[in-house]
């Protein structure tokens, strides 16, 4: 029962996270793109990277933010991140830096009008 239980709340978490994340993909317009979408796995890879294994890598995690410059950057940045080890790009930044740096990452989107928070 027990094992039923938490079958069924990673589908339902699953579910509402892949909902999330096809949300992103359609928010994205495609126009105000700053990389080809290559591009962004590449990033979406250097920040998995900067989180698994031992410590984080902040400054490489800061690098990836810095490099982006719209709104749309952001949500295909998400959208290639997808889900890693059943958590999304936003938890898996909450799970590994602290308030301080969260609110660096948002001060860098908010500093070049990126209407995006973590």
């Amino acid at each position: 029962v027990v094992i039923v239980g938490v079958l069924i709340y990673k589908w339902v978490k699953n579910s509402d996270s892949n909902r999330f994340l096809k949300n992103q993909e359609k928010l994205v317009d495609k126009a105000n793109l700053t990389y080809p979408a290559t591009d962004y796995t590449n990033f979406a890879n250097r920040l998995l990277n900067a989180m698994s294994g031992w410590g984080t890598d902040e400054d490489e995690i800061f690098s990836v933010f810095n490099q982006m410059y719209t709104t749309s950057d952001i949500r295909q940045l998400v959208a290639a991140f997808g889900l890693q080890k059943d958590k999304t790009l936003q938890q898996w930044l909450l799970s590994e830096l602290s308030s301080k740096d969260m609110n660096r990452i948002n001060a860098i989107l908010k500093a070049k009008s990126i209407n995006y928070t973590f």
